[in-house]
């Protein structure tokens, strides 16, 4: 079970997670109380639904293959899963697929996201054949498949670390 405890003027929460065969204490801090106690909930959701997934030693691609397997193939339709793991194959895995979990920061992400805009070229150019970057818009659809609350209330772990939320996706409309 996880634990709210406030520290100054932010709540952190609590719970523990095996690492390695060892349990380890994990706290989620810089949440205000109402962020804190939808935290909790989620994480106790989780752990009673057996949907909890720990993130020792994990790559981004491991990490994703078992939420994948444990949430997308129960809760996606066909459509959304076969997008989503396309995003997944094609977006994720060539460039940050292979990091551990605990590797992941903001900055990465941040990394990732400017990669793609500048360098990355679309898989399938179904639009306009002279464009050959990746478009603002299909990063906003990666977005909220590694950040928190992905595509229902399941958190994503490697984007406890984001600091982009879905409503700031403008921020990539360079144009």
């Amino acid at each position: 079970m996880a634990s709210i405890v406030k520290r100054g003027k932010t709540y952190s929460v609590v719970y523990y997670e095996k690492v390695g065969g060892v349990k380890k204490q994990v706290w989620e801090s810089g949440l205000n109380y109402s962020e804190a106690k939808l935290r909790k909930a989620e994480i106790e959701y989780e752990t009673l639904l057996n949907t909890h997934i720990e993130t020792d030693g994990l790559t981004v691609i491991s990490f994703l293959n078992k939420f994948v397997e444990k949430y997308g193939k129960k809760k996606w339709v066909a459509s959304t899963y076969k997008s989503n793991v396309g995003l997944f194959e094609n977006y994720v895995y060539p460039y940050v697929g292979d990091m551990k979990i605990e590797a992941i920061n903001t900055k990465t992400i941040d990394d990732y996201y400017d990669m793609l805009l500048s360098e990355s070229e679309p898989v399938a150019n179904l639009g306009s054949p002279d464009n050959n970057k990746v478009s603002p818009s299909l990063i906003c659809s990666i977005h909220p498949l590694v950040s928190p609350g992905a595509t229902s209330n399941i958190y994503v772990n490697i984007s406890s670390l984001l600091a982009v939320t879905q409503s700031d996706c403008s921020m990539f409309d360079f144009a």
